[in-house]
């Protein structure tokens, strides 16, 4: 099997049902001239291979967004933590799965944490026409100086501010450099917070912006304990797509070779409130190179985070609903206030339960003036202690009776008459938590467990949705019909995943050259398409029995006798891939090993009808030995050293010096010495311009003939860096973890100065000299 993809590739291939774990599975990317892919008996296209980041920091969040391809990095400015490593020796963009914005060239300094990864804030988020997504950067961490630029059509442009729930900061003025036109300092009001957005003048004829983040201020009615991350979540220019493109390498097949295309969205756990889903919904351009017929075969499950009333109509009922809800728990919703079951519960967001409001059906025909409130009376819980009762029109402010044992309380106000009942939450009884993501105090939610009163309608049924959804995905643009039964269904709204296939179950026609596949965002739908398989009709060829093997083992050799294969068959030697072992079979070598199956050594053995011998041997270990044997030596060298001369000299202590002041002066000479010793060591391990710093205080030195001026600079230069990380600390409440240093990455060349200047401060002695004696 061929698989045009890396590690991931073979997760989703096998989770796909693709692969079953006793395939010879080669790599695209690593397919030589020799190779010929058409004798494959299966060729798998993925979207893993990723072009993105790669921190080793962590073992969460540690991959970044999907990049355009190569070996660059698609930010503005270095990531230190960007360790990326690639996955071929050889590889090349069209090996790779790459992204890019139609329309638009959109790129950022950075974006999301400075310690995590969270591609859901990529730059591309600012222009998807989508403001529930954002471009965001600095979350608990500094923004100042932080920019976003964007080429294309600039027409329209209109600040619009992400729309964070709680966010404890926003941005209050920009910096836009235009490519034609004067720059623009722009103070951002009200209007950058809600609606289109601030608009902006753009100068005629202007294709290229840099929004550059000069200020920041508290964002109104903020719960976000610590500093939240700003950006912009549109940028008044239009929807433009964000297109998915897999690797090309693998897809010029010939017609006769089976070919599968697995496409895999990104998600994130839908309970982890701090991420969202890097891919809101599958965007995939892929090539064929012939015509093809393929099978479709999709895979569905419910989104954990569409609202209530999505949810409701996903399962058929028309119900209570909520504005917010604990964040992924689809268990959570308004619903649950009314099932008449008391172990289920409506739950607020952390830190926002204040603002909640649950929207209860009832009995217009019925007046209804109370209601009992039953609510979880816990150390996991806040407590509610007033709500503002909404019913026909009429609003009544009600503070909450004290829960009894088991957390219920009477609510009484005006009787009125509506079809629905709008309960608001309006103060809390607070309960906290250390944070575990920023180990910050974070309010508790609030839970409803049950509101009873007589008046509160029963959940009614609505009609059954179709069997045939045109609504999930789209092919070249047009729908791709898919049969979503009943049982289906009530398998999503449980939560398990389920697969589908086309409505009439006949393969989809695709011919030669570029095709996309588009799928609807599950916030919308309540549906989300989490993989789509296209493979050819044709079952894959069967490979041949595989022979028998047997294996002796010693320290630093295998040996494998392996029954007839007489067409040829690969070994592979299943102790992890490393070029350090070679094989050899009938005293001929088998040369260097070949990557297979996800990570271990190949050899590929001509056909035989007989058994053959192979013998595999670490060769490493011959240098490890000779390097064994020289250590070996030189300890023996140093015990006879040390038998021959037993004797210990007595170590002279040097005398600490004291400091005097005022400090003698030197010699010009000595002035000299020091002054080119600090421009010359600062050009070096810093840059010409601190070079040039150097050079002023060393000028200093020479004309008051005082090294001691250096070390004085070092002190006053470390004094004053030391005021700047306390006062940046104290405002931005930096995050004690091992990002910590990077937010003062821009005092690190001070820093060195600092070294540098008191290194040149002592490297000649300030006793007088004859010159400087005759001086004095």
């Amino acid at each position: 099997v061929v698989l045009a993809g890396s590690g991931d590739g073979v997760v989703d291939a096998a989770a796909a049902g693709l692969l079953h774990g006793d395939e010879a599975l080669l790599y695209a990317a690593d397919l030589t001239s020799s190779d010929r892919i058409d004798e494959a008996n299966l060729v798998i296209v993925t979207d893993s291979n990723r072009d993105r980041a790669h921190q080793w920091r962590g073992t969460q969040d540690v991959v970044g967004f999907t990049e355009t391809g190569g070996p660059a990095s698609d930010l503005l400015q270095r990531d230190t933590a960007d360790q990326r490593l690639p996955v071929f020796a050889t590889q090349l963009p069209n090996d790779q799965t790459t992204a890019h914005v139609e329309g638009l060239d959109i790129k950022a300094t950075s974006y999301g944490e400075p310690f995590a990864y969270r591609p859901e804030d990529r730059p591309a988020m600012a222009a998807d026409g989508d403001p529930t997504t954002a471009w965001l950067v600095a979350d608990r961490s500094n923004p100042i100086g932080q920019s976003l630029e964007v080429a294309g059509d600039l027409s329209g442009l209109s600040l619009l501010q992400s729309q964070q729930l709680g966010a404890s900061r926003m941005i209050s003025s920009v910096r836009l450099d235009f490519d034609s036109g004067a720059s623009q300092v722009v103070a951002l009001d009200d209007t950058s917070l809600a609606g289109s957005g601030q608009r902006v003048d753009v100068p005629q004829g202007s294709k290229f912006v840099r929004i550059t983040i000069t200020a920041v201020a508290d964002r109104p009615g903020a719960t976000d304990p610590g500093l939240s991350a700003v950006g912009f979540a549109e940028l008044g220019l239009g929807a433009h797509l964000e297109v998915v493109s897999v690797p090309t390498d693998a897809s010029d097949v010939s017609a006769a070779t089976p070919l599968a295309i697995v496409l895999t969205r990104l998600r994130a756990d839908p309970l982890d409130r701090w991420r969202s889903d890097p891919e809101p919904q599958l965007v995939r351009a892929f090539r064929l190179g012939t015509d093809r017929s393929l099978a479709a075969r999709i895979t569905l499950r419910q989104d954990a985070r569409a609202s209530d009333e999505v949810l409701n109509t996903l399962a058929g009922v028309a119900t209570a609903t909520s504005n917010q809800r604990l964040t992924g728990d689809p268990r959570s919703t308004a619903a649950q206030a009314i099932d008449g079951d008391l172990a289920s519960a409506w739950t607020s967001p952390f830190s926002n339960a204040v603002g909640s409001t649950l929207d209860v059906p009832l009995d217009p025909m019925v007046p209804v003036s109370s209601f009992e409130l039953t609510q979880s009376v816990d150390q996991q819980h806040s407590t509610i202690t007033s709500v503002t009762v909404t019913v026909g029109g009429v609003s009544t402010a009600v503070d909450v009776p004290a829960p009894d044992g088991d957390g219920r309380s009477t609510i009484q106000f005006p009787a009125a008459s509506g079809s629905n009942l709008l309960l608001t939450v309006d103060g809390i009884d607070v309960h906290t938590t250390v944070d575990r993501r920023y180990g910050e105090p974070t309010v508790l939610p609030v839970a409803i467990r049950e509101i009873s009163a007589p008046t509160i309608a029963a959940p009614r049924p609505l009609d059954p949705p179709p069997d045939c959804r045109t609504d999930l995905v789209e092919i070249d643009g047009r729908p791709l019909p898919v049969a979503v039964s009943h049982d289906d269904v009530t398998r999503l709204v449980s939560g398990a995943a389920v697969d589908v296939e086309p409505c009439d179950g006949a393969p989809l026609e695709l011919a030669q050259g570029e095709h996309r596949l588009t799928t609807t965002p599950g916030i919308a739908t309540g549906v989300d398409v989490d993989r789509v398989v296209l493979s050819s009709q044709e079952p894959p060829v069967e490979p041949a029995s595989s022979p028998t093997v047997s294996v002796q083992r010693s320290r630093t050799t295998r040996t494998a006798t392996v029954a007839g294969c007489p067409a040829g068959c690969w070994l592979i030697f299943g102790e992890g891939y490393n070029d350090g072992w070679r094989a050899t079979m009938s005293g001929s070598g088998l040369g260097a090993p070949r990557p297979i199956s996800g990570g271990f050594n190949g050899w590929w053995l001509p056909g035989s009808n007989s058994p053959v011998t192979v013998t595999m041997t670490w060769t490493p270990q011959r240098t490890m030995w000779i390097g064994m044997f020289l250590a070996a030596l030189a300890i023996l060298a140093c015990v006879v050293l040390i038998w021959r001369d037993r004797t210990i000299a007595e170590m002279q202590v040097p005398r600490a010096a004291v400091p005097a002041w005022p400090v003698e002066r030197v010699g010009r000479r000595q002035a000299v010495i020091v002054a080119c010793v600090l421009a010359v060591l600062a050009t070096v391990s810093i840059s010409p311009a601190y070079g040039a710093i150097a050079a002023v205080v060393g000028l200093a030195v020479v004309a008051l003939r005082r090294p001691a001026l250096a070390g004085v600079g070092s002190l006053v230069l470390i004094s004053a860096l030391a005021a700047l990380i306390i006062r940046r600390q104290l405002r931005y409440h930096l995050v004690a973890n091992p990002s910590w240093p990077a937010a003062f990455d821009d005092l690190h060349r001070f820093g060195l100065l600092v070294v540098v200047l008191l290194l040149a401060s002592t490297i000649v002695d300030e006793c007088p000299d004859e010159e400087s004696e005759q001086l004095t």
